[in-house]
């Protein structure tokens, strides 16, 4: 089981604060990149939606959106105030093979173990068809912790991150960069990878 349950009840426990905080969040450059890369009305896994405000943009798009989360609130959220048909699902449960041709997780990975990382990415490689789309972000910085709230999180390095996945068989096509401040209050550097299935 690769979830972290403190980390999840933290998520359903400050769900209204979430939804405050995305409220003053601009969906970024990311996602605008994630789209112009996506075929025509392209079936994506949106690994970690929250609120489901991606995947709202996505399936405004024509896409045909997966969105899946290990918050039982988030996936209520989802439903109910973005339209999206989101699922209760974790890492542990993506079974899908050569299904999806965009696969976006921003900011999920990061919540479980390291030791976990490079199974997770194998999963999502393996759902994703062959030259699909996978963009991922992660913060940057050393090690493991809990925050000021009881999230857990793993942190890593440029090298790192790039190592993990010339070994799992993703080919990095793009990187980005930036900081932002997060449910604690606290600004933390990030970095985001833009990756096919080859």
């Amino acid at each position: 089981m690769t979830e972290d349950r403190e980390t999840i009840s933290v998520y359903n426990k400050n769900i209204e604060q979430y939804k405050k905080l995305v409220a003053t969040t601009n969906l970024d450059n990311n996602l605008e990149l994630f789209l112009k890369m996506l075929k025509s009305k392209a079936v994506v896994m949106d690994v970690g939606c929250g609120i489901g405000q991606a995947s709202s943009k996505l399936q405004a798009f024509g896409h045909v959106v997966y969105p899946v989360d290990a918050s039982l609130e988030m996936v209520r959220v989802a439903r109910t105030e973005f339209q999206v048909n989101a699922s209760k699902r974790t890492f542990d449960q993506i079974d899908e093979v050569d299904f999806f041709e965009g696969i976006w997780a921003n900011f999920s990975l990061l919540h479980t173990k390291k030791k976990y990382f490079p199974r997770n990415l194998e999963k999502l490689l393996t759902a994703l068809k062959y030259d699909g789309v996978f963009f991922f972000s992660l913060k940057t910085g050393n090690g493991e912790n809990r925050d000021s709230l009881g999230r857990y999180y793993s942190y890593y390095s440029e090298e790192e991150v790039q190592e993990i996945l010339n070994q799992v068989g993703f080919v990095v096509t793009q990187q980005t960069n930036g900081e932002d401040k997060g449910l604690t209050g606290t600004i933390e550097k990030w970095m985001g990878f833009f990756c096919i299935k080859k």
